[in-house]
């Protein structure tokens, strides 16, 4: 009898091979608040593993270049899609589309937020990353709202509630209820 096991790896380090210590000073700086040290040490490293384009918008992110750490995550993608980076990136998918929604968000980039989508698809959703694919399709839900895209925008909503109930996410939670109460308001 045939049984599928799924997992997620569970350690802040990795194996980056000639980029892991890199890596993982770069984690050390954006702990720190270090952002723009981040940055310049991630640009240099794109060219040993595109993994740092993760990095790079995190940093980007955290400077409140929300433009800048949008394209670093979408780079991000762009490679992991195209199977160039050498580690287990699905581990970082989860953070890296909500980095990459709530950047679109901030920088008013709704249409590019509507992508995310197809994205979502994609993500299992493991116990370490599922605040980030709440947040995600909070994101996602309130874009589709502004876009005349109600029932699709209550549905992610609706997804992203259920699983902050059952994680005990109480500010998630407040924040679509508010949403909701306010569509409410508006709708009537």
């Amino acid at each position: 009898m045939k049984h599928k096991f799924t997992f997620v790896l569970e350690s802040e380090n990795i194996v980056l091979d000639a980029g892991a210590r890199s890596y993982n000073k770069i984690l050390r700086l954006l702990k720190a608040g270090k952002f723009t040290e981040a940055e310049t040490l991630a640009l240099k490293k794109l060219n040993k593993d595109p993994f740092f384009y993760y990095q790079l918008s995190l940093a980007r992110f955290g400077q409140k270049n929300f433009e800048g750490a949008a394209n670093a995550a979408q780079d991000f993608f762009n490679h992991q899609d195209s199977k160039e980076l050498h580690m287990p990136e699905y581990y970082f998918l989860a953070h890296a589309t909500r980095v990459y929604a709530e950047s679109l968000y901030r920088s008013n980039q709704i249409e590019e937020l509507i992508g995310l989508e197809t994205m979502l698809k994609r993500l299992s959703p493991g116990k370490r990353y599922k605040n980030d694919i709440v947040w995600t399709k909070i994101y996602l839900g309130t874009a589709l709202i502004s876009k005349n895209k109600t029932l699709d925008g209550i549905y992610f909503l609706i997804l992203a509630k259920n699983i902050a109930i059952k994680e005990n996410n109480e500010s998630a939670v407040n924040v679509i209820d508010s949403i909701l109460e306010n569509l409410e308001d508006a709708l009537s």
